[in-house]
């Protein structure tokens, strides 16, 4: 299957829909998937005003798909090519910080590895109550690190280290606690549930949706005089547009 056939994209309204499209596989990703995910992230203002993701079938992402460019090397790599092989996971992780537009991730059943970093990267992430989510890395003799910068500032430090070092796999109630995911949602209720925040985005002004995104991106960086000082400039630069004074 292609990976134009594997990862889905289409406009709906103002919304960019992406849906990780192998439910035969667990929709885990190829390479070519986690690039082809990262471009449509970056480019996604052009299109639309937010992005909602979430995975075809019963599974929102079981990881990363072995022979498809996550399983381990064919032979031994010099230390600076195995830096790099993995770069384009690492810049997928890095389209969702900074896309310029809200990402929304809907969360069925299981999202491990990859999966659990792509919800957690998610500026809003809705998932089902029978979702499970885990980080079995360390059971395969590998260093979580991949994942572990996806976590990082939006899962608790205690919540990180115990899903990296137990790979345990969690329900949504302790994924909600640990600060993975936003709100939880009955299976039969999950559609609804997104329909009503997809409403409550669409009675934003484009302007302000950006701009707030752009706050959250740039301030995690700031030290605090420099956060508040940036937040007013964007309050007086986007509350006076004319799309906010109607």
């Amino acid at each position: 299957m292609d990976v134009q056939d594997e990862l889905l994209t289409h406009v709906e309204g103002r919304a960019l829909v992406i849906t990780l499209n192998c439910p035969d596989k667990g929709n885990a990703a190829t390479d070519a998937m986690a690039g082809a995910l990262a471009r449509a992230l970056d480019s996604a203002h052009e299109q639309a005003d937010f992005v909602l993701l979430h995975g075809a079938g019963e599974d929102f992402c079981m990881g990363r798909r072995a022979g498809g460019g996550g399983g381990p090397p064919a032979g031994p790599l010099e230390a600076l090519d195995a830096r790099t092989r993995f770069d384009v996971v690492f810049d997928c992780y890095g389209a969702f910080r900074r896309a310029q537009v809200p990402v929304v991730g809907i969360v069925r059943g299981r999202a491990h590895g990859f999966g659990a970093a792509l919800a957690a990267l998610c500026d809003i992430t809705i998932a089902s109550d029978d979702a499970r989510f885990a980080v079995p890395e360390m059971r395969h003799r590998i260093l979580p690190t991949m994942v572990a910068s996806a976590f990082a500032g939006r899962v608790s430090p205690k919540g990180l280290l115990y899903m990296l070092y137990s790979t345990e796999e969690i329900d949504a109630e302790r994924a909600l606690a640990f600060g993975l995911v936003s709100e939880i949602a009955s299976a039969n209720a999950l559609d609804a549930t997104v329909a009503t925040l997809v409403e409550r985005l669409l009675a934003s002004p484009r302007e302000a949706l950006i701009g707030l995104k752009d706050f959250a991106r740039v301030s995690a960086s700031m030290d605090h005089e420099a956060m508040v000082a940036y937040a007013r400039n964007l309050h007086a630069t986007v509350n006076t547009s004319s799309s906010l004074r109607r």
